[in-house]
């Protein structure tokens, strides 16, 4: 069967039999003008429409995005030198819990880090570590400006100034100063954490200060295990307490050692404690405090 237009606007012929068309005999006619044929017309411009819009449109949200991006500019990716396995500038973070008691030992966030091939160390920036004591109802927080820090053995070093603040509520925001103003903070550099007992120590010179008063030390080392902190020598205290300043006492010693569940203080192997023109000298001593941190 074939096909010939006889009216180019209306007519067509349908044909049976072979041989060129003037030799077919017609079988049927079929009229442009039928509704069938007029609605594929109507739907074919539809659908050539519905193509030239959607054209325009993905041309006219790729240009925007285009002069978007060139806008603000596109980050870079970081470049990751040979020695090492990886970088990220958004941030990491490690948490470690208790395998019995499924309650936090530690946790280290970081705004940026790298990770080397060897050792397995990775470098830290603008860091932030919660040690956490056995119960896990507080810890004690760390910030430094930049760490490495040792998976493999549990070791944590930071370089730089350090800033420590002892015994937070685990429910407290120790970067907020009016939730951690009530506790012991210290000011030191080069501090080492074990991720593992949660301890923390360092040999450099440091400073502190609590509600009661304030002091220095060189040398720091704090067990939120045991609670117990330990100035290590040159220990100098100011207490001044809920009194006048008048009333303070200050305090030297060579070694210090505050355990926090017995309330005391214990000084060695020599110390020194004056108040209002009084001085006390001696080796070993104990001062004893009331509930309410007082001597």
């Amino acid at each position: 069967m074939g096909i010939s237009v006889l009216d180019s606007d209306f007519i067509i012929f349908e044909h049976s039999g072979s041989g060129p068309p003037w030799r077919r005999k017609p079988t049927g006619i079929m009229d442009m003008r039928s509704p069938a044929l007029m609605s594929m017309r109507r739907i074919s411009v539809l659908l050539a429409a519905a193509a030239i819009v959607l054209i325009v449109f993905v041309g006219f949200t790729y240009k925007s995005r285009l002069a978007a991006v060139r806008a603000h500019g596109v980050r870079p990716t970081p470049q990751i030198r040979p020695s090492l396995d990886a970088i990220a500038n958004r941030g990491w973070k490690y948490d470690k819990f208790d395998p019995q008691t499924n309650l936090p030992v530690v946790q280290i966030t970081a705004k940026a880090f790298e990770a080397a091939h060897e050792p397995s160390a990775m470098g830290l920036r603008d860091v932030r570590i919660k040690l956490y004591d056995k119960a896990g109802t507080q810890y004690t927080f760390v910030h430094s400006e930049s760490a490495s820090f040792d998976e493999g053995s549990n070791l944590m070093r930071s370089q730089g100034a350090v800033h420590l603040v002892m015994n937070v509520p685990s429910d407290k925001n120790a970067d907020n100063p009016a939730d951690v103003a009530k506790f012991l903070q210290v000011q030191t550099s080069g501090v080492a954490y074990n991720t593992q007992s949660g301890s923390a120590q360092t040999d450099q010179p440091a400073s502190f200060h609590f509600p009661a008063g304030s002091g220095s030390a060189t040398g720091v080392a704090y067990d939120p295990s045991t609670r117990e902190l330990r100035l290590k020598s040159h220990v100098a205290l100011d207490w001044i307490g809920n009194g006048p300043a008048a009333n303070a006492m200050h305090i030297e010693a060579g070694e210090l050692l505050y355990r926090e569940r017995e309330h005391k203080i214990y000084l060695s192997p020599w110390s020194k404690m004056v108040r209002q023109g009084t001085s006390i000298e001696g080796k070993d001593s104990v001062v004893s405090l009331d509930e309410d941190g007082e001597l």
